[in-house]
């Protein structure tokens, strides 16, 4: 969250941690940032190259940072490929795939109907792809949806899933080490480790290749 009192709660306290994210709380704090931005960019770009003009976004909560850093990428995206923004196209979820198939459900009756969904997670894409499969249109063709994270169930959807995939592993052995130097008081180097997610381009973003 923007401001998360787990973080304040735990620095008051003197407990050491680390986070994965930060959020504007402006305490000192070893903590691990996905590039959001630049990935997101990356992402629409592809979508732009592969024919899709008209981008939604189905976030997560206001207060989450994933939201806001994520949006923010998506509307930069947009803006260097040329391609409209509409606030209608931006809905509100909740991170789950629930959330996701509610959102599209809504977007069907927004005049002039998004051609892309940009999912802020996989698991809010998994309920996306189920409810453009019942509105009868033909994913990664007629309609692209892409996710993030890559979680490994995203590459068995149908169709698969493309996704930004963050290298879970490494980023959970990154906070243990920053963790660890925190407990036994070790100087870091680096308070702040940024992590590139990949781009993994799968069939539902097929589209067809501008000429």
């Amino acid at each position: 969250r923007h401001n998360d009192w787990r973080a304040c709660f735990l620095h008051k306290s003197g407990v050491p941690f680390a986070a994965l994210e930060n959020g504007l709380d402006g305490l000192d704090y070893p903590y691990i940032e996905i590039d959001n931005a630049s990935s997101m960019i990356s992402l629409i770009n592809h979508l732009a190259q592969r024919g899709f003009q008209q981008l939604a976004f189905i976030g997560g909560p206001e207060e989450a940072v994933i939201h806001a850093r994520r949006l923010e990428g998506f509307c930069k995206g947009l803006e260097q490929a040329r391609l409209p923004f509409h606030s209608d196209w931006v809905q509100a979820g909740d991170l789950t795939s629930d959330g996701g198939y509610q959102a599209v459900k809504r977007m069907r009756w927004v005049p002039d109907p998004p051609d892309a969904i940009v999912c802020i997670n996989d698991e809010t894409a998994f309920g996306a792809l189920h409810a453009v499969r019942e509105l009868g249109l033909e994913i990664g063709v007629e309609i692209a949806i892409s996710g993030f994270d890559g979680v490994r169930a995203a590459r068995y959807t149908d169709p698969p899933l493309t996704t930004l995939d963050t290298p879970i592993y490494e980023i959970a052995r990154q906070l243990v080490r920053l963790l660890a130097a925190e407990i036994q008081g070790q100087p870091l180097v680096e308070r702040r480790i940024v992590i590139q997610p990949r781009l993994l381009v799968r069939e539902s973003t097929q589209g067809q290749k501008l000429t």
